[in-house]
């Protein structure tokens, strides 16, 4: 198996994925914008992951000797006018391998095979200089902007899945104190429920229309009284209507309410 990595593991294997890059997909680092090299980020830690790279990904010695014109499109103008050959370059880049990456106490020429105790070193009178000490270059302003992305897109990620959660435990003790029909059932009954409560509305207000005196009903013989009467039936009839289409808007617009939380629910338990 290998050491699982991240998407902010990139500072970590930026030479491997500048290798897989340049021998996988044929791109160079400094040609890619910033969304496809997350991009292509993303794809090389799970091709990582799942141990479908190159052996040489997965061998530092191996990726670190790569030399540095194969990781970007640049070239330099004199390299194909160089005097030194191939050959004798990559000697040298094998020789500051070798002695980059040997374990301290062991010579740089010993290989897998020598197998018993290591005898001590005799002392040396004054310091041996193995070879020049080659560490990891510092990072451009492309992998740093993408470092910050990686790492802004996570925190953005932590957070919605924090809302998310507070959101489901909200809806669930909502559940749990008025547990409620889910579905075209529920909404039915909710329906039935709301003309319910506007029927008994209407029948009550059309009762309290009947309870009138004697005097209304044999009339007073004032004609000013009949009027009030007749402008109060009127303003009684239109109050009514009123209040009918008010009670309708109510129910619609519930209805519309239960539909749209349905419809949360169910993206909220995707």
């Amino acid at each position: 198996g290998v050491e699982r990595i991240t998407e902010e593991d990139y500072f970590l294997k930026a030479g491997e994925f500048r290798f897989w890059l340049r021998e996988e997909r044929d791109k160079y680092l400094d040609q890619l914008s910033s969304a496809d090299a997350h991009k292509y980020f993303r794809r090389f830690v799970r091709r990582w992951n799942d141990g479908a790279l190159p052996r040489a990904c997965y061998a530092p010695h191996e990726s670190t000797s790569m030399r540095a014109s194969n990781n970007t499109a640049y070239k330099w103008t004199f390299t194909a006018s160089s005097r030194f050959s191939s050959v004798e370059l990559a000697g040298a880049r094998e020789s500051v391998d070798r002695a980059t990456h040997s374990k301290p106490g062991n010579d740089a020429g010993d290989s897998d095979e020598d197998i018993g105790p290591v005898p001590e070193a005799s002392p040396s009178p004054g310091p041996q200089l193995v070879g020049p000490s080659v560490g990891p270059s510092a990072p451009n302003v492309a992998e740093r902007q993408m470092a910050r992305e990686v790492q802004a897109e996570s925190e953005r990620m932590e957070r919605n899945a924090e809302r998310r959660a507070g959101r489901k435990v909200v809806i669930e003790r909502v559940e749990e104190l008025a547990p409620r029909q889910t579905g075209k059932e529920g909404r039915q009954a909710e329906k039935r429920a709301t003309n319910q409560q506007n029927k008994q509305m209407r029948e009550k207000d059309a009762a309290a229309g009947l309870e009138v005196d004697d005097d209304t009903l044999m009339g007073d013989g004032s004609s000013f009284a009949a009027a009030l009467r007749a402008r109060d039936g009127v303003s009684s009839k239109r109050a009514d209507r009123k209040s009918e289409e008010a009670a309708e808007r109510r129910a619609a617009h519930e209805e519309r309410i239960a539909e749209r939380r349905e419809k949360e629910l169910e993206t909220m338990a995707m």
